[in-house]
């Protein structure tokens, strides 16, 4: 076809191939032409490019659509049956299009036939793998083999890729470089590093007979350039390459390097692997220098001894690191050790590299002050981690996530050590982000940083990454405030995620406080739950120093917990050692000392009720009270006898019966008596207008009594949240009861936990016609494995009224013309709240009596009046005394007279006595809180609930009466 002069127009088509004008579309579409099989070869100063037809038409008549940068005419034509190649060379532009295609290896293979269909000699190609990411190719040859300067791709054509890597730059400006021979420039190595931690000098451990290296190398870290967590020691001082002893090691892991302990402190990588080592050989070594030690300072060292320490100290400390004998290298980083708080760095007179003997001449130098060493690598003790750290490592051998999950100080930081120490075993890499670091910086920052996280774990594979604290980054989303930015992210995170296919592990403190996006998707196959530690590992941990009390104490308790009150107690220990200058193990004192004030991590924040009412405070209800002692104390006092017992425990009590009656008061009196914590809740405080609102109230209270169990959660008011499902017109206590059947007895279970409720009593004066009746409580929480017991409280009999009143008055004096028995006969119908209010009435009117005596005596007082005269006195007779003057000397004779009658105030302090005619004053005017007919009315109520249920279930049919609703029992 004769060439053709058009104008090109610049438009985002993503690919190497062109949209032509309707002319010459319509002249292809008429000879039947398919637009695969079609070359468009563009003219521009006598240099021709080549690209495929997308099949679609130009917007402009004169136009030719094309995704690059020409702005000028050029010259069109058209090759109906160029060449085709099946095998194609190429080879990538740069260095960094090389490294960005290892990445996208697979979606290259998947998606380049369709964005590159022709192929030339005399240009490059451009490839787009994402939306922001390109690459340029090259043709170098294909087959078979045709004159001709281009070439149409198969479909099924094999695409084969030169790599061209990037030349190894070198840092003059560093002063740790040492000058190399460029003879031996031929003899570099790039290995992967694995650790030998029983190794300590500094050695690194190959397969001699595969390398050509002597004695001694020369090492450094290979780093990328979007390696953003720069090593140490590539600083302004410490030495970028060191030189170390080559050892054989002849079971080496292919592709890999042995690096000693030393080796990777000096180069601050301990605690990984996979690490890029390049390898050269050893340069000249320098005849004898003395070395010089110099120190690393910070405003946060500890001097220790007031004199400077001498370097023969450090020359023994340097002996202890295995660090002599052996080579030592101008601006070595000598890690921690005894005199060295920070490290420090040895140097040389001149550049290069010595062999240290015990011999060599060592001197102090000047401290360094802004250059700190890392803090060494060293995983914390596990216990009861293995079987969790076994499992997860084989999920991430496949290539799957793990989403850890755990309160602050319940151990994730070291499952993530013991993890990554397990790992080094399979020769994975690790790399450890901390994502809340992340939570006030812009979107595009936080995009950067992902891509450059999975960018360096796809560069170190096989790897892991591991993001410490997701959710403080991808919140979940609040339906009260803008969660815009966190589903972005989300978004985002994702996309990366899935086009890099890194096996991820994630920290959190709850599933649901990460963003359900995340949680949803599938790049967790497994989520692992850090709990408090049970009593076994809790004994493990403390060893035999502490006795089961001590162990017992700590329930709950979180590994950073049980480090914090080890640490507390060894210092109670130092502290009562010197006092009586004697060393004393630690012992159960220490830690009771340790233990008093201490508020473990999961239960700061959470409202735990305190009360001072005891089992003496409560008269009567003894059957009751012995109940709930075998329900309750029982359990938690004899733990090991009841974890025994194959039955289920009862976990469920519900209170009912009169008002008054010592519902509430029971509660409290458990919640001191037994040790256990106590969350008390009224029933109407968990109901919310909001849909889901009142299920997730009732979800935290739950998930705030596991996490403070062993604990009794009080539900006061309980008919008002749990009436029979159906009766709500709205649906919210419905969706409440089925959430409250959830939490009891669902599928989790419900340990260390025990659920009391009791019933509210509204009278009938207050119209309000739902009064305390357990039988409208929906049924299925009265059946077993919820409130497996229902304890009634009656009104009380002539016995409990009498333990009732001589429990009352152990706060009150009563006088000794007092009968009690006679007392409690005359209040038959009295609650045990109507016999505090008859005591406490009495009290009153015996204050007002005395109140009356008192106002009598100072009346009599304030009668008496005073006069005073001057004898011989000299009088004025030109004037007389102000009445400020008279003021003045009345005030001061009034408090003459009634300096006899002060008195000190134990003396001062009249003490109140009930005598017999107070009772009975108070008897006239204090009436039973529930009348007869109400007593009645309850009574038939009552009866009815414990004798009158049958256990037929219901048909199952509406009710047929008009404005009937529909129960579900």
């Amino acid at each position: 076809m004769a060439p053709s002069s058009f104008l090109v127009s610049l438009v985002s088509l993503k690919s190497c191939l062109v949209n032509l004008p309707a002319s010459l579309s319509a002249a292809l579409l008429t000879s039947s032409a398919l637009p695969q099989n079609i070359a468009v070869e563009l003219v521009h100063s006598r240099k021709q490019v080549y690209a495929g037809w997308t099949g679609m038409v130009s917007k402009s008549e004169d136009t030719i659509e094309i995704d690059a940068s020409f702005a000028k005419e050029v010259q069109v034509d058209l090759h109906p049956s160029p060449a085709v190649a099946h095998i194609v060379h190429v080879e990538p532009l740069t260095s960094d299009d090389w490294e960005i295609m290892e990445l996208h290896a697979s979606f290259l293979e998947l998606n380049l036939i369709s964005q590159v269909r022709v192929i030339s000699y005399e240009h490059p190609f451009t490839v787009y793998l994402s939306s922001s990411s390109t690459i340029s190719l090259r043709l170098k040859s294909f087959e078979p083999s045709a004159q001709t300067r281009f070439v149409r791709l198969s479909p099924d054509a094999e695409v084969i890729v030169a790599p061209k890597v990037r030349a190894d730059r070198v840092d003059h400006k560093s002063m740790g470089t040492i000058k190399r021979d460029n003879r031996d420039r031929n003899n570099v190595m790039t290995l992967r590093t694995v650790m030998r931690k029983s190794e300590e000098r500094l050695d690194i451990f190959l397969d001699k007979a595969s390398c050509q290296l002597g004695k001694w190398a020369e090492i450094a870290i290979s780093k990328t350039a979007f390696d953003d967590n720069k090593s140490i020691a590539q600083g302004t001082l410490s030495a970028a390459t060191i030189v170390v002893a080559v050892n054989d090691w002849e079971d080496v892991p292919n592709g890999h390097v042995g690096i000693s302990s030393t080796v990777s402190k000096c180069l601050s990588i301990q605690g990984s692997v996979g690490e890029l080592l390049r390898i050269y050989p050893a340069p000249m070594q320098l005849k004898s220098s003395t070395i010089v030690i110099r120190p690393f300072s910070s405003m946060t060292s500890i001097k220790i001894n007031s004199e400077k320490l001498n370097s023969s100290v450090l020359k023994d400390s340097l002996v202890q690191l295995s660090i002599i004998p052996g080579p030592i290298t101008h601006n070595l980083r000598i890690p921690a050790c005894p005199g060295l708080a920070d490290g420090g760095l040895l140097q040389l007179a001149k550049e290069g590299w010595i062999h240290a003997t015990e011999t060599t001449t060592f001197e102090m130098g000047q401290d360094i002050a802004g250059e700190l060493m890392s803090l060494s690598y060293t995983p914390k003790r596990v216990l009861g981690l293995e079987p969790m750290l076994e499992k997860s490592s084989k999920i991430i051998r496949y290539d799957a996530g793990i989403l850890v999950v755990g309160t602050h100080g319940s151990g994730k930081s070291t499952f993530i050590s013991s993890l990554r120490t397990k790992l080094e075993d399979y020769l994975i890499y690790s790399q450890v982000c901390d994502a809340s670091s992340l939570s006030t910086e812009r979107v595009p920052t936080v995009i950067g940083a992902f891509s450059r996280w999975f960018n360096l774990a796809a560069f170190h594979n096989p790897s892991v990454l591991i993001l410490d604290d997701l959710d403080v980054l991808l919140t979940a989303e609040n339906e009260h405030s803008d969660s815009s930015r966190t589903r972005q992210l989300s978004e985002l995170f994702l996309s990366v995620a899935y086009s890099h296919r890194i096996p991820i592990v994630v920290t959190t403190k709850s599933k649901d406080s990460l963003n359900k996006i995340i949680t949803q998707s599938h790049l967790f196959r497994e989520i692992i739950t850090l709990s408090a530690p049970e009593k076994i590992l809790r004994e493990e941990y403390f060893g035999q120093c502490v006795s089961e009390t001590i162990v017992r104490k700590t329930e709950r308790f979180g590994w950073g917990d049980l480090e914090r009150i080890k640490e507390r107690a060894e210092t109670e220990n130092t502290v009562r050692s010197e006092s009586i200058e004697r060393k004393f193990p630690v012992t159960d004192v220490d830690y009771l000392k340790a233990l008093v004030g201490y508020t473990p991590v999961n239960l700061r924040g959470v409202k735990l009720q305190k009360t001072d009412v005891e089992w003496r405070d409560i008269g009567g209800l003894k059957a009751t009270k012995q109940i709930l002692l075998e329900t309750l104390l029982m359990p938690t006092k004899y733990a090991p006898i009841f974890n025994s017992c194959p039955l289920r425990l009862r976990s469920g009590l519900l209170l009912y019966g009169y008002p008054g009656c010592g519902k509430t008061l029971l509660a409290s009196a458990i919640a001191r008596e037994s040790g256990l914590n106590w969350i008390g809740v009224k029933g109407p405080e968990i109901l919310n207008k909001y849909i889901g609102a009142s299920e997730g109230s009732v979800r935290d209270l739950f998930a705030r009594a596991q996490a403070a169990r062993p604990c009794v959660l009080f539900f006061d008011e309980f008919d008002s949240i749990a009436p029979k499902r159906g009766h709500d017109s709205t649906g919210v206590t419905d969706r409440v009861v089925n959430q409250m059947l959830t939490q009891m007895d669902g599928a989790e279970g419900l340990e260390g936990v025990w659920v009391l409720a009791a019933t509210r009593y509204f009278p009938d004066w207050m119209r309000i016609k739902f009064d305390s009746r357990p039988d409208l409580i929906d049924s299925a929480l009265l059946r077993p494995g919820r409130l497996d017991k229902s304890l009634f409280c009656d009104m009380p009999n002539f016995h409990d009224r009498l333990d009732i009143l001589r429990v009352l008055i152990t706060k009150l004096n009563l006088g000794n013309d007092v009968d009690l028995t006679s007392l409690a006969d005359k209040t038959t119908g009295y609650t045990g709240a109507d016999l505090q209010a008859l005591l406490y009435n009495a009290h009153l009117e015996a204050v007002h009596d005395i109140l009356e005596n008192t106002d009598t005596y100072d009346v009599k007082i304030a009668k008496e009046e005073i006069r005073f005269e001057v004898y011989n006195g000299s009088q004025d007779k030109t004037g007389v005394s102000s009445m400020a003057e008279k003021s003045a000397i009345l005030s001061t004779l009034q408090n003459i007279l009634n300096e006899p009658q002060k008195e000190s105030p134990e003396q001062s302090k009249v003490e109140v006595v009930i005598l017999e005619r107070h009772v009975l004053k108070s008897l006239e005017i204090t009436r039973p809180s529930i009348s007869r007919q109400e007593q009645n009315r309850l009574r038939m109520t009552y009866q009815e609930f414990v004798s009158g249920r049958s256990g037929e279930m219901p048909n199952g049919m509406a009710s047929q009466e008009i404005g009937g609703r529909a129960t579900l029992m």
